[in-house]
């Protein structure tokens, strides 16, 4: 065991060493090539670089990759690739050349999307042939047509995740040089320590490359290079994954490519929705396209907080690691390896999401909302709310299912379905709920609405009962199937509001870096703060102004949270809190006693803030008494 592990140990630092070397040396003759043949980077508005750069570094990745695969057979004993054959690094040099030719003119010509899109397929369709394969990870046996097709997206996203990611000096070879040690990592714990081999070549040929490639890069990977890298990332892990962990096995590899993979996603929805957006142009005043580019991936946002390019390249590299070693931990401890990977995805999607989606959380809002206000579209309303029920209540009888531990058989879980959902959907229309603008609901909305559940819910278990449909745990299944039911269905009529919440506090951090909003205070945590904090968000005054909180004269109050704002005190407090928080003005929201009229004044003259007050009130527009007049008035106009 020990010699073998040392026989191990030889190859990889003997191809690791090969790799770098290589790409140090060849990297240079390579950019004074791209030079003479004009492959360089001209700065635009969408570019980072703000002097000319050559392109197609790629080159010299993909020669060290594949002559230090090449040295270490030569120079060792024994297959190289195991389990890999020992034809595999032939096609696959094969299949990646056709990639990097594609790369070269693309870095040469500037290639039409689709274009690139059809090489990429091409060669995603020879690695299929040679048995790579996404059906193989699966624990059952997939039609031919479906595995070539999930394939084809496995290739192109991760392809296409390294070369989107590919726009900040050192940032995509310094991703695939983690992703691929922490993959080899992974093999080498999995018992596949040979086939690890070409991960710790790809190692060796991005640090080698990353010599020149680093901030201030002196030569850029291009289309050639970044794509070469997620072909290799994309390859190993199909070959060597297996079937007894088939979420540890497609979860640890997405992991490792956590970063450009979440990259790709949030382009692709930004452009989507965007597209759908017809509002929204670009500078030539065309409608936006899916496949157009923007100045909106990971690292311009991280740039645009203001570090420098060096920084940001440390901080992704910083939470690409930290996927990495999720990763590696998770195939140390392959019996939990479904948990951690689980719980890995879910770390990283919420600190992400948290950090660093607000413009498409924007963009989606304001796409749902132009939706739901236009005419035409508004139509789709009432069957999309239809469709939301039966879909919200086939999952939620599914979810039921699962938690009171019953068999999800015909007679158990399909036959009983149509029962309960069915005399809900018709005591939902009875109740006129597929009628009502839900943006407008009440409380009595909503309680006809519950009301609507519950009878329909009667009405279906007696008729499971009439039927003769009962089973074991039935009534369990049933109440705990009732129980969910309002979750999707009364959160279903709330998003419009919740997604006008949303999108001012979105925007509202959007502005914070821009220009100082005032900041005001309220005073009054009553019905009236209710009421103006709805026209506060329906005029957008939240653009200008920000409340930081309210006062009240309630000292049960205090601490305690109002309408999503914070009760900071009392009005004797008033003074200590304008200097706290650098109050700007106070709105006052309830009625006022003349004296605490005179001391919220004094108060507000003292410190040099405004004062405003907000109410609601009524003044009559035709005086009583005066109906004769009137119609005399206005007998003309009919």
């Amino acid at each position: 065991m020990r010699d073998l592990l040392d026989y191990y140990l030889l190859r990889f630092a003997l191809t690791f060493g090969i790799s770098l070397v290589l790409a140090w040396l060849l990297t240079p003759a390579v950019r004074w090539c791209a030079v003479r043949a004009g492959m360089v980077d001209q700065p635009n508005a969408r570019r980072i670089n703000i002097v000319p750069i050559p392109r197609g570094g790629g080159v010299a990745v993909f020669i060290a990759f594949h002559v230090s695969l090449a040295a270490t057979a030569w120079l060792t004993e024994g297959p190289l690739l195991r389990t890999l054959g020992a034809e595999w690094h032939l096609f696959f040099f094969i299949a990646s050349f056709g990639l990097l030719i594609v790369g070269l003119l693309d870095d040469a010509f500037s290639l039409r999307p689709w274009l690139k899109l059809a090489g990429q397929i091409v060669v995603a369709s020879l690695l299929f042939g040679a048995g790579a394969r996404v059906g193989q990870l699966f624990w059952f046996t997939m039609p031919g047509v479906v595995d070539y097709g999930l394939t084809l997206i496995w290739y192109i996203a991760i392809i296409n995740a390294f070369n989107l990611i590919d726009g900040m000096d050192g940032l995509a070879s310094g991703l695939a040089l983690i992703g691929a040690l922490g993959l080899a990592v992974c093999m080498v714990t999995r018992h596949a320590a040979a086939e690890a081999l070409p991960l710790i070549a790809l190692s060796g040929a991005c640090l080698g490359f990353l010599r020149y490639n680093f901030h201030p890069a002196t030569i850029f990977l291009g289309d050639s290079g970044s794509m070469f890298l997620g072909l290799v990332l994309a390859t190993l892990p199909l070959f060597t994954g297996g079937k007894s962990e088939f979420l540890a096995s497609v979860g640890v590899p997405l992991l490792v490519m956590g970063v450009p993979l979440f990259d790709t996603v949030l382009a692709i929805w930004r452009r989507a929705v965007r597209s759908a957006l017809p509002s929204l142009v670009d500078a030539g005043g065309r409608s936006i396209r899916v496949m157009q580019p923007d100045k909106e991936h990971l690292h311009h946002r991280v740039l645009a907080m203001g570090i420098s390019q060096r920084h940001a390249a440390w901080m992704l590299y910083g939470v690409s690691g930290l996927m990495v070693v999720t990763a590696v931990f998770a195939s140390f401890f392959q019996n939990r390896a479904t948990g951690i990977v689980l719980l890995g995805f879910l770390t990283v999607a919420l600190v992400l999401s948290r950090h660093l989606t607000k413009v498409e959380l924007w963009d989606t809002g304001r796409a749902l909302l132009h939706v739901a206000r236009t005419p035409r579209l508004n139509r789709l309303i009432m069957p999309l709310y239809l469709m939301g029920d039966l879909v919200a209540m086939a999952i939620c009888w599914g979810l039921s299912n699962r938690l009171v531990a019953i068999p999800a058989t015909r007679l158990h879980l399909l036959l009983p379905m149509p029962l309960f959902i069915v005399p809900i959907i018709i005591t939902l229309s009875l109740t006129r709920t597929y009628q009502r603008s839900w943006h407008h609901a009440r409380i009595r909305d909503y309680t006809i609405l519950v009301l609507a559940l519950v009878v329909g819910w009667l009405v279906g278990c007696i008729t499971v009962i009439l039927f003769g449909l009962r089973f074991a745990g039935w009534w369990r299944q049933a109440v705990v199937f009732l129980l969910s039911l309002p979750f999707p269905l009364v959160g279903g009529r709330m998003i419009r509001e919740m997604i006008g919440d949303g999108l001012m506090m979105i925007e509202s951090e959007r502005l914070r870096g821009k220009e100082r909003a005032e900041q005001i205070l309220a005073y009054g945590a009553g019905r009236t703060f209710a009421c103006y904090r709805q026209v506060f968000n329906f005029s957008k005054t939240w653009t200008t102004q920000s409340i930081v909180g309210i006062i009240d004269d309630n000292v049960s109050l205090n601490g305690r949270v109002i309408h999503g704002y914070p009760v900071l005190g009392q009005p004797s407090e008033l003074s200590v809190l304008i200097k706290r928080y650098q109050i700007d003005g106070i709105v006052v929201t309830t009625q006022l006693a003349p004296e605490r009229r005179e001391s919220i004044v004094a108060a507000a003259r003292e410190h040099g803030v405004w004062l405003r007050e907000w109410y609601w009130g009524e003044r009559a527009m035709v005086p009583a008494g005066s109906a004769g007049a009137n119609a005399g008035e206005t007998g003309g106009l009919s």
